[in-house]
């Protein structure tokens, strides 16, 4: 599953079709009067049906609409390959501390002996009993040792 962001703007009718051509841009949908989408899906050309109006073919059929006046389109973009995202799981962890839990978890199952400041080490530790939670970053933590 691709993961994307959507935008919504107004633009020149007359706009469209270089927008629906640049391969830098989304999937291009109109906006309609109710805020519903209805994706291009064709041809965008002039009308020899309506005189005067863009011919736009959509997943709905086709829409004709004066090159002279805006309209709202929604464009749908592909997260980039370097999008960050935050990744979590959950790790049963043992220690007299919170600290010293994430910092065995740390050293036994990441098999990491050093937590520095550009590593991902900081863990969110959560106490069975109380359901309290802590956040731990070992790599600002110096009292609690990822060693043996």
């Amino acid at each position: 599953m691709k993961h994307s962001t959507t935008t919504q703007s107004t633009v020149r009718v007359g706009d469209i079709p270089s927008i629906v051509e640049d391969p830098a841009r989304g999937i291009v949908s109109l906006v309609g009067s109710n805020g519903g989408l209805s994706r291009i899906t064709g041809w965008i050309e002039e009308s020899g049906v309506v005189m005067g109006a863009l011919s736009i073919e959509t997943e709905h059929g086709t829409v004709y609409l004066d090159p002279n006046e805006t309209t709202r389109i929604s464009e749908e973009l592909p997260l980039p390959d370097t999008h960050e995202w935050e990744v979590a799981w959950k790790i049963d962890g043992y220690g007299s501390s919170p600290e010293e839990a994430a910092a065995k978890v740390w050293r036994n199952v990441f098999g990491r002996s050093v937590a520095g400041a550009d590593d991902a080490c900081v863990f969110i530790v959560t106490d069975v009993e109380s359901g309290e939670s802590t956040r731990v970053d070992l790599s600002e933590n110096s009292s609690v040792s990822v060693q043996d």
